[in-house]
């Protein structure tokens, strides 16, 4: 479980100056988010201040932003990688949400859009930060 007090003055800031920018629309928020943030590749888990400072990261980098905000805004998510069981590796890192009675998926590729559950229960994956209880 994530605490509120994680958060320093700058990112309350930062994420109220994104969902005003966006009239207040969560969506639309998460999508403004994720265009601001350009991919760069990292072989760190960096905290959500440094995605935000150098406004670039990677899949990790996003997710664990993205989780962030959704916390701050009270919503129910859940970060995941892919597994590759055969290879025994990690693989894309993605998040899901629950908002206005739907799942969404979101990454640094794409997203906000819903998801069916179903669409993901078959694929091994393991779940790696959530603020559900």
């Amino acid at each position: 479980m994530l605490s509120a007090d994680f958060f320093d003055p700058l990112t309350h800031k930062l994420f109220s100056k994104l969902l005003l920018d966006s009239e207040g629309v969560i969506l639309k928020s998460l999508e403004t988010l994720r265009t601001e943030i350009v991919y760069h590749p990292a072989s760190f888990w960096p905290l959500p201040q440094t995605t935000l400072n150098l406004k670039q990261g990677d899949c990790k980098g996003f997710a664990i932003l993205v989780g962030y905000y959704l916390n701050w805004l009270k919503i129910p998510f859940q970060i995941f990688t892919h597994l590759n069981i055969e290879e025994n590796i990690n693989g894309h890192v993605f998040v899901l949400f629950f908002f206005n009675n739907r799942f969404y998926f979101i990454d640094n590729y794409s997203g906000p859009f819903p998801m069916e559950m179903e669409k993901l229960s078959n694929k091994p994956k393991l779940e790696i930060l959530s603020n559900l209880k």
